[in-house]
């Protein structure tokens, strides 16, 4: 009997002890499961330690977006780069695996690629949704530009890219038209000495190419906030207008008193003074509509008519 029931204990201490085994292998595979859930930090495993370098860099990188866009954040950036390019050479990004230190700095110069970019963008349209539209700021965005461009961090077709693009065919075309305004503000009109005529056809392209321009939003939704170039294209007629007239004055001063190279008044007016009265009534108001026209053209009339009476007067 007694052997029995020692049998019997035998059997339920094996029972008791089988059943320890099968639950602590449930845990471990429950364990293993969370593992690799979390990818490595689970149960009395304890977690990764945080490297402080890279925690310090990619706060300061998420501080660029907080930054306002009404400012360039370029000397962040640059602060945040230098101290990238000192932890990798200090080895602070890992100390014992120079091939992770040299993938961690890799990523984070993606990271802060990424983050700049996008704000460097953001703080441009900052710029070009305004009026003013500094020569400082152009100078800047036209130099991060190429540069941004040609970062081996960028990605062709991205987003980022296609907004670069963007702002480059913005950039383009405000050059475009600062290069036509100054072509305009330095033509050159012919020699006054010589019986050329001023070149009205030509004035009249450029005068039409100034009127479309402004009529078209300086052809780009950017360009046509800017103030300054709206200002300059709407003077372009006045500028041609005044050219024209100093040319007038100063081919009715050249020519004044040759009339005594004539044999007659009849010849005179034929050969020289009717022509050149012919240019002055060909200034066409419709083609300047400037206010100062009919004032000028009055004054270059009678320059020119008094001219006419002085030789009237040596034939007569």
């Amino acid at each position: 009997m007694k052997r029995i029931k020692f049998g019997l204990s035998l059997i339920v201490i094996a029972a008791i002890c089988v059943a320890i085994i099968i639950w602590g292998k449930g845990i471990n595979s429950s364990c293993t499961e969370q593992c690799r859930e979390t990818k490595g930090v689970c149960c009395d495993e304890p977690p990764s330690p945080i490297n402080q370098y890279v925690k310090k860099i990619d706060d300061s990188i998420a501080s660029i977006q907080t930054m306002p866009d009404n400012v360039f954040c370029k000397k962040l950036y640059d602060e945040i780069q230098a101290d990238i390019d000192l932890y990798y050479k200090d080895s602070k990004f890992d100390r014992d695996d120079t091939l992770k230190n040299s993938d961690i700095k890799m990523e984070l110069e993606n990271n802060l690629y990424s983050a700049y970019s996008q704000k460097f963008i953001a703080e441009t349209k900052y710029v070009f949704n305004g009026t003013k539209w500094e020569f400082d700021d152009l100078r800047f965005i036209k130099s991060e530009i190429v540069r941004l461009k040609a970062s081996e961090f960028l990605k062709k077709g991205s987003q980022v890219d296609s907004e670069l693009n963007e702002i480059k065919l913005a950039l383009s075309k405000y050059d475009e038209i600062v290069s036509f305004i100054v072509t305009c503000n330095s033509f050159n009109y012919p020699d006054f000495k010589s019986f050329s005529e001023y070149p009205i056809r030509d004035v009249k392209v450029m005068i039409l190419r100034a009127k479309n321009l402004l009529g078209d939003n300086l052809e780009n939704k950017y360009v046509g906030h800017c103030v300054r170039l709206r200002n300059e294209l709407n003077g372009i007629p006045q500028v041609f207008f005044d050219k024209h007239v100093l040319y007038l004055d100063h081919k009715i001063e050249y020519f004044a008193g040759m009339y005594i190279n004539y044999n007659s008044s009849a010849e005179y007016f034929a050969e020289l003074h009717r022509p050149l009265s012919i240019e002055i009534e060909e200034m066409d108001s419709t083609i300047y509509k400037v206010p100062n026209f009919i004032l000028e053209s009055k004054r270059l009339k009678k320059k020119w008519d008094d001219e006419f009476s002085a030789a009237y007067r040596y034939f007569n």
